[in-house]
């Protein structure tokens, strides 16, 4: 996946495991432990925005936007790889 593809719909780059609450406002402990989406999208203005999001069974817990650099998103992409 390029950037370019990218789209202001969410969309999960990778998921990994379980690794802490990701939203300590707004904390739903039944979606801790199981695995973090890592999810990213562009914003009205074409800005690359992410966020991580907890998800065990049907529970799921939601942390903030934000501003998701090039290289981050990079290095979601290697882990979505090395997963496979």
């Amino acid at each position: 996946m390029t950037t370019a593809t990218i789209t202001t719909r969410w969309k999960t780059i990778a998921t990994v495991g379980y690794r802490g609450c990701v939203n300590s406002h707004d904390s739903n402990p039944a979606a801790h432990g199981a695995v973090c989406h890592l999810e990213a999208r562009r914003n009205a203005y074409g800005e690359l925005l992410g966020r991580e999001v907890n998800s065990n069974g049907r529970h799921q817990e939601t942390g903030k936007a934000f501003a998701l650099t090039a290289d981050r998103l990079a290095q979601w992409q290697r882990i979505n790889r090395s997963s496979r």
